[in-house]
């Protein structure tokens, strides 16, 4: 991805218009004043319906991801289809959001992963 008119990092897109109403398909993009993108990272916890199993992830395109899951393009999770998003939260680096992944990821037992989602939600 290129940067802005004066080489912004590619973290950030220009873009011509004012800011709108909150957008699901781009709403990892937080606008910001003078119509700077910057882009959001998601942390996501999905539940297999064939299984119950759970998998733990980030991204930077939670509605591509869903759908690499449930079309069986990632390894560990083609086995489970179909993936149900339980649990999601933005933030703004990529660098949080894998801080946020990890801590997400040491949440073991069935149980105390449901009540985080409920707790959570």
């Amino acid at each position: 991805m290129e940067g802005g008119p004066d080489d912004t990092p590619s973290a950030y897109v220009w873009v011509q218009t004012e800011a709108s109403a909150f957008d699901p398909v781009n709403s990892h993009k937080e606008a910001t004043n003078g119509g700077l993108l910057q882009y959001m990272y998601t942390v996501y916890i999905l539940e297999s319906i064939s299984s119950g199993r759970f998998y733990k992830g980030q991204t930077n395109d939670l509605l591509r991801r869903l759908k690499e899951h449930n079309n069986g393009e990632e390894k560990s999770t083609a086995a489970y289809v179909p993936w149900v998003l339980v649990w999601s939260a933005n933030v703004p680096t990529r660098s949080e959001a894998l801080i946020l992944e990890r801590k997400i990821k040491n949440i073991t037992g069935v149980q105390r992963l449901r009540e985080f989602i409920a707790k959570h939600r």
